[in-house]
């Protein structure tokens, strides 16, 4: 089952969060959001439940907020 962890307007802090998670062997995936009424695209991503903690982890670390 895929757990989002993360959301962001900035394709380049996804894009680097992906690549991390890529570094780490983490399977993931992402996937574009376009709300209705929102001019904005937002981009999820997503990865393996199992693999939540270690994610939420490096997300910390990594210092994307």
């Amino acid at each position: 089952m895929w757990t989002e962890v993360y959301v962001s307007q900035n394709s380049e802090k996804v894009g680097k969060l992906i690549q991390i998670l890529e570094n780490s062997r983490i399977i993931s995936k992402v996937k574009r959001i376009n709300n209705e009424g929102a001019s904005d695209m937002c981009f999820e991503v997503l990865v393996p439940k199992t693999e939540l903690e270690e994610t939420q982890n490096i997300i910390v670390e990594s210092d994307l907020f």
